[in-house]
């Protein structure tokens, strides 16, 4: 059942940021870019896991969840543009393959928001690469050099987007009490 109701909730929102793919000094379009095809269908995966989980739940339920890349504009505003999405974002998921200088700042701009403590914050880092600082106590989850094999059954990754939705989604309402209990 699909709750009707007047009041319009605001949508959950998840932010991937990874490093862009290049062909020789051009950065490839986003549909080409294997590497955000690959987050994209697997964050798709938890979202449709979300769903069918809230479906199967007695009650009604409008469960709203929007996937978009992390990218700001270029010129001036590009930092500001960036705030203000990792700000709205409800989950953050950055992955620090080849320790991008423009992923770092994001992951720092979001640590600058507390995100990492509320839960939002999930980082992806290859197995074999070393922390690009000294953070402690920042979770993510490794995975191999091949990102297809590391992370396609990585389940601490998709349990832990999978939760962060999920409780977006109870503090929002935007389930039954029945269906909050799952």
């Amino acid at each position: 059942m699909v709750n009707t109701g007047s009041v319009t909730q605001k949508p959950i929102e998840i932010y991937v940021s990874s490093p862009w793919s290049k062909r020789g000094k051009s950065t490839v379009p986003m549909r080409q870019d294997r590497r955000w095809v690959f987050l994209r269908s697997l964050i798709k995966k938890v979202i449709d896991e979300c769903h069918s989980r809230v479906h199967a739940s007695p009650g009604e339920y409008k469960l709203d969840i929007r996937l978009h890349r992390l990218r700001g504009r270029q010129g001036m505003n590009l930092l500001l543009t960036l705030r203000d999405r990792i700000e709205r974002a409800d989950a953050l998921v950055m992955d620090l393959a080849g320790h991008n200088p423009n992923v770092l700042i994001e992951v720092g701009m979001a640590l600058a928001m507390y995100k990492g403590e509320s839960g939002a914050l999930i980082i992806l880092k290859p197995k074999n690469e070393p922390w690009p600082s000294n953070l402690q106590g920042i979770v993510y989850c490794n995975y191999d050099k091949s990102l297809r094999r590391g992370l396609e059954d990585q389940a601490g990754f998709r349990a832990a987007l999978r939760t962060r939705v999920l409780k977006v989604a109870k503090d929002r309402r935007m389930l039954s009490a029945q269906a909050n209990e799952t």
